[in-house]
């Protein structure tokens, strides 16, 4: 929890230095992620596909006509699952998680004729685990209830990822935009004892509005 206390601690000092001169803007949208596991030395591994929905807001600091300092603070949601076979027989697991992203993007924009004007950039996410809960069933039951993956006995996943990535997006007469983005988990997210190691992958598209 401290390392979350300094990084917001840093972004308020960021936004409040310059929130006169700061565009904010407000924004949610569909995301995707991908997290790939695999055995140290080995090209085995599985993925687990992950699908929810993110919000939040930035402050856009214009450092000059076409270059801004981008910070933000957003809240995701996304589920997932698997089908499993082991010697038990066939179950299925699911996995629910909520996250804090708090991004800091170095963005440029250039102006396409009078209302359109592109948006490049890209930089770190501190991606911060909120909750991990899974679940557990075979047929009807559930032999484990929504298990805290950071808590919990298991406690397989650690809470703190970096994540570096770019996005693109197009900003509609001065209020609108629309924005796509990639980013990968630079942090190796398991404590799993089988020497696992496992990153995420995230997609992302939204739109927002800029006041």
């Amino acid at each position: 929890m401290k390392r979350l206390h300094i990084l917001l601690l840093f972004l308020s000092m960021i936004i409040s230095g310059n929130i006169s001169s700061a565009q904010i803007s407000v924004g949610a949208g569909y995301l995707y992620q991908n997290l790939n596991e695999k055995i140290k030395g080995s090209s085995i591994g599985d993925h687990t596909a992950f699908h929810g929905l993110y919000a939040g807001m930035d402050f856009g600091i214009r450092c000059g006509k076409i270059f801004s300092v981008v910070p933000g603070i957003y809240y995701e949601f996304m589920e997932g699952g698997q089908n499993i076979m082991n010697y038990v027989g066939a179950y299925g697991v699911k996995w629910q998680e909520h996250y804090l992203k708090i991004p800091i993007d170095l963005r440029f924009g250039f102006d396409v004729g009078r209302n359109i004007r592109i948006l490049v950039g890209g930089g770190p996410k501190f991606h911060i685990g909120l909750s991990s809960q899974i679940r557990g069933a075979m047929q009807t039951v559930n032999f484990f209830d929504y298990m805290d993956e950071y808590t919990g006995i298991d406690k397989a996943y650690h809470r703190f990822d970096l994540l570096l990535g770019f996005n693109v997006g197009v900003e509609i007469r001065e209020h609108y935009k629309i924005c796509l983005g990639y980013d990968y988990g630079l942090m190796n997210r398991t404590k799993n004892v089988m020497s696992n190691i496992a990153h995420n992958n995230q997609v992302t598209v939204g739109v927002g509005y800029l006041f």
